[in-house]
């Protein structure tokens, strides 16, 4: 069998990220220096990533009294999604904070010092960094030619940008207008104030940093967040993440829930700087291994359920632009973000989230209207051409690739065939909605007969009782198997089945015992797969929408991941992630996971 299997990470080094709809900043050190500035762009179907290297392409520099201060902060996250890092040194009390604003093309990064000591300081306080290229990622990234670097004496800004002019987005940084001393070379930068404290004086040096489809736009847009201000967007910004908070109890999984809560909304979404339109990835961090794609799983049974928690203007924006342009090749493996194909083979799981999510829109909102929408009544139809076309004599539904994205052993899983399950009884209400009754009758009907037939042929004797096997031919073949990114653990959570059924018990203890090979014990114990032989952070969230919440609140509790945001997979001796960092669409499902635990049971 041919897997295409996840790297695994060499070391988790310790990051921190921020962003917004345009713009993200997914690598942020301990030191404050930024190694990379990242956009989506739609004429390229990429990322494209401004990139420093090891040496940064944002770094804080303090200079005191001649000497360079060495600066390493301690960082807090504030409203859950603003850096800020804090340091002492030499009398000075020293103050890093990452803005990105909601909706612009672009970020902030405000230096600020306060003498605590007993002497008059001088001191020079800016930012320095290196240009080492542009590149472009989807899964792999490849460096652009033709670096440009200039210092725009206009709008006093430094541009970078490609030789693609036109074709490829360029970024500009700026700083404090009024204190602006500037060396550039085609290699870096230095943009800092001068300036003298005496005891309990203050200063502060704020970069600006914006994005645009050419350099005159990036550069002017530097010039617009100058006139706003850092105080005025950091305003705006706080009391637009407050207003789209949702409710979670104060307990010792509230920072957790948020800082995935935010980082699925920004990072498994946003906003192509050269069209302005909405588009769903895996993550907008290229720490994922296969960020700029689409996969309909990922943006729809994963990462959707808790866009709906922060905001139902942005989930309908979602539906639209996927049924729009993703549909013509629905259950495909993935997209590029235009929706053609990218890497084929057909998925069921993947076809029926079109369905799924719609109807947790309409079930959340009560906003029918979106059924008028023409491309959306388009898309339903090829969906659910999509899927019948995969009907069998059985009456069960075949899969090319199963969850993982792994190739079948046998043609019928049980876990597709509930979601495909699922998918009809929700069309049915669907077209009810749509004053179909016709519609309604047929695909209820075909809901009750495909559950008849997953009875029928997916259940097995297995080592612990009559059980649901992961997948069969129907002729008596099957196989014993799990794989937490579409795990039978979820039957009794999407209506198939109830968590007493003994038939489902037993498989949810298979799952978890030691006759599964890819159950993986240890100090922070899960279940792995194939796909990836460690504890997936799927695991956890599948343990928390079924009965064994106890055990995943447990290890939830004292795992890092990724820093605290989902991964794919982490060590069961360490906690740490071991594939997949920065899995944006993964800390959707956590967040909205934990949110179902706490706030809807």
């Amino acid at each position: 069998m041919l897997l295409t299997r996840p790297p695994r990470l060499i070391a988790t080094d310790y990051w921190l990220l921020t962003g917004n709809d345009y713009v993200s900043v997914p690598f942020i050190n301990k030191e404050g220096t930024i190694r990379q500035v990242g956009l989506i762009h739609q004429l390229t179907n990429s990322l494209i990533q401004f990139e420093g290297g090891e040496e940064g392409l944002i770094k804080p520099y303090v200079e005191v009294d001649g000497r360079v201060l060495k600066t390493e902060f301690q960082w807090s996250m504030m409203e859950h999604w603003l850096p800020r890092g804090k340091i002492r040194l030499a009398g000075l009390e020293i103050v890093a904070e990452v803005l990105a604003p909601v909706n612009t093309k672009g970020f902030l990064y405000r230096l600020a010092i306060i003498n605590r000591g007993d002497k008059r300081h001088q001191l020079r306080l800016g930012f320095s960094g290196c240009f080492r290229c542009v590149s472009r990622s989807i899964f792999n990234s490849f460096p652009l030619k033709d670096k440009q670097v200039v210092f725009d004496d206009w709008t006093k800004t430094l541009v970078l940008s490609t030789g693609s002019y036109g074709l490829i987005p360029s970024l500009a940084l700026g700083g404090d207008i009024d204190w602006l001393e500037s060396r550039v070379s085609a290699e870096g930068y230095q943009l800092q104030k001068s300036c003298s404290l005496d005891c309990g004086e203050r200063a502060s040096f704020t970069l600006y940093a914006a994005v645009n489809k050419e350099p005159d736009g990036a550069a002017t847009s530097v010039i617009h967040l100058r006139r706003q201000g850092w105080y005025f967007l950091y305003k705006e910004t706080v009391s637009w993440l407050n207003k789209h908070k949702t409710s979670f109890p104060r307990n010792r999984f509230r920072t957790l829930f948020y800082r995935n809560y935010w980082f699925n909304y920004f990072y498994a979404v946003g906003k192509a700087v050269d069209t302005g339109e909405i588009v769903p990835v895996t993550s907008r961090s290229t720490r994922y291994y296969v960020s700029s794609a689409f996969w309909a799983r990922d943006s729809l049974l994963w990462s959707f359920p808790a866009i709906l928690l922060v905001s139902q203007a942005r989930a309908k924006e979602i539906l639209l632009a996927v049924f729009s342009r993703h549909t013509e090749h629905a259950g495909e493996h993935a997209h590029y973000i235009d929706g053609s194909v990218l890497y084929p083979g057909f998925e069921l799981d993947q076809a029926a989230a079109y369905i799924i999510a719609l109807a947790s829109y309409l079930k959340w909102t009560k906003d029918c209207s979106i059924l008028r929408d023409d491309s959306l009544r388009q898309g339903l139809d090829k969906v659910m051409q999509k899927i019948l076309s995969n009907k069998t004599k059985l009456g069960l539904y075949r899969t090319f690739l199963d969850p993982s994205d792994d190739p079948v052993s046998f043609p019928y899983l049980t876990y597709d065939n509930v979601i495909c399950w699922r998918a009809f009884k929700e069309i049915a209400r669907i077209y009810l909605l749509m004053g179909s009754k016709g519609g309604y009758q047929r695909f209820n009907n075909e809901a009750e007969q495909l559950k008849k037939n997953i009875y029928r042929y997916c259940l097995i004797k297995g080592p612990t009782g009559q059980m649901f096997a992961w997948a069969t031919d129907g002729r008596g073949n099957f196989e014993l198997y799990d794989a937490p990114p579409g795990s039978l653990q979820l039957l009794s959570w999407y209506g198939f089945c109830r968590q007493n059924d003994l038939r489902y018990k037993n498989t949810v203890t298979w799952i978890f015992s030691d006759n599964n090979p890819y159950y993986c014990r240890g100090l922070y114990a899960g279940v792995g797969s194939k796909h990836a032989p460690h504890p997936w952070v799927f695991s956890l969230c599948n343990s928390l929408l079924s009965h064994k919440a106890d055990e995943a609140l447990d290890v939830l509790g004292r795992i890092s991941m990724d820093n605290g945001f989902a991964s794919e997979t982490y060590s069961s001796q360490t906690g740490k992630a071991l594939t997949g960092a920065a899995f944006a669409t993964c800390a959707g499902f956590l967040s909205y996971s934990l949110w179902e635990y706490f706030c809807n049971n």
